[in-house]
């Protein structure tokens, strides 16, 4: 892994009905996923909203040196929804470095 790189710029995005709390550890999960990229992350974009009446979905772009990682997740929580949103876009990072 590369040394600690910030994620400067995040825009949350949370749908009616999501907790608000949902951004803040949205914020942090995502947040943290800089030190994962190749090169510099200037721009995350995230997501929250529901899939039907109880099931959440994420959808995260982290943009890195030009090109964007897209991920999808749906769960019961958004503490899962998160989990499983950060587990899938580091997945892509670590790829990343080849």
């Amino acid at each position: 892994m590369s040394k600690a790189r910030e994620i400067v710029n995040m825009q949350l995005s949370l749908a009616r009905r999501v907790p608000e709390a949902a951004r803040e550890y949205a914020g942090v999960k995502i947040g943290c996923l800089g030190k994962y990229a190749p090169g510099e992350v200037p721009f995350a974009m995230v997501r929250l909203s529901y899939d039907g009446p109880r099931r959440l979905v994420a959808h995260g772009t982290l943009h890195v040196d030009g090109h964007a990682v897209n991920a999808d997740a749906g769960a019961d929580t958004f503490i899962e929804v998160v989990d499983l949103l950060q587990d899938r876009l580091k997945a892509q990072l670590v790829k990343m470095h080849g």
